[in-house]
């Protein structure tokens, strides 16, 4: 499970800087599908579809685009 904080702090961390949204950290919690993974594993939560500000953005090609870049940007550097 460290290795998985590692990766999600990593991804973490590119997504707030390529989007400049708010840093609301990373949450730890053993989901099955994390717990016993056999490689380190993340679950992302990109945005909120019911957040006026957020939902529209994700309506984009341009900011899907922007989070997949910033993904796999912190999946590289870990």
């Amino acid at each position: 499970l460290s290795y998985s904080l590692t990766l999600a702090e990593m991804v973490q961390h590119e997504m707030v800087r390529a989007t400049g949204a708010a840093d609301r950290g990373v949450r730890q919690n053993a989901f099955y599908v994390i717990r016993y993974a056999r490689s380190p594993a993340i679950l992302v939560e990109v945005g909120f579809v019911s957040n006026s500000d957020e939902g529209s953005k994700l309506a984009t090609d341009a900011y899907q685009s922007l989070l997949a870049q910033a993904l796999a940007q912190g999946i590289l550097d870990f």
